[in-house]
């Protein structure tokens, strides 16, 4: 049984795709001095994209096949908004009190000494992203802020500079908060990046509520 406060999140960074050969596998028992496994670690991001991409729509395929990815399911969005959440600052959070006897107080302050039950009139928590709606509504967004920004589109093009072809990776983004999808653009090299992975980003063009580009922070 969670708290409702303080149990936290964890982030799985450089992840890394092994291959099995199954068939493989099972022709020999060693290699060497090894069990013979036929698994290699595979070092293309393409394969990984579309190992993700196949779970993907295998899931909606039996859950909601309108939708086109997971994200947009309701509950799916409400989980990538807590794992969005920084966590509660000072004087801003609390657990319900049996015996309230201060303001704030859910319900009407009882002033007998004994104080209120705030959980006598069994009150309905709202979902996260009504919390995060709430919180976002007088927020603008500022140039040089870091923010979390959740992995919509990787577009890979081999582009003309000159002589010469480069590669250039177009990223597409979802900053919770904002009004429109934020882009990044990389050139001359290629990024380890998932689709539904929320990295850091710095916003490098903003305007009000609407993130229009950013850069993402390498960790490593």
């Amino acid at each position: 049984m969670g708290k409702p406060l303080g149990m936290g999140a964890v982030k799985i960074s450089n992840q890394k795709l092994w291959l099995s050969n199954r068939q493989k596998r099972y022709q020999s028992l060693f290699l060497e001095n090894q069990w013979a496994e036929a698994n290699r670690l595979d070092s293309e991001t393409q394969n990984r994209e579309k190992c993700v991409q196949d779970f993907e729509s295998y899931i909606l395929k039996y859950i909601n096949p309108s939708v086109k990815q997971l994200r947009d399911l309701p509950r799916i969005k409400s989980l990538l908004t807590m794992l969005s959440w920084k966590g509660v600052s000072k004087n801003s959070g609390r657990y319900m009190e049996i015996t309230r006897k201060q303001e704030p107080c859910i319900g009407q302050l009882k002033r007998n000494g004994k104080g209120t039950n705030e959980y006598s009139k069994r009150p309905v928590l709202p979902t996260p992203l009504q919390v995060i709606k709430n919180i976002l509504l007088s927020h603008e967004f500022k140039e040089g802020e870091i923010v979390e920004a959740t992995v919509l589109e990787i577009d890979n093009q081999s582009v003309k500079k000159g002589n010469k072809t480069i590669l250039r990776t177009t990223i597409t983004y979802e900053v919770i908060g904002s009004d429109c999808h934020s882009t990044e653009e990389v050139n001359k090299k290629g990024v380890a990046l998932s689709i539904g992975e929320i990295v850091k980003v710095r916003i490098e063009k903003c305007q009000a509520a609407s993130v229009r580009k950013v850069k993402r922070i390498d960790n490593n």
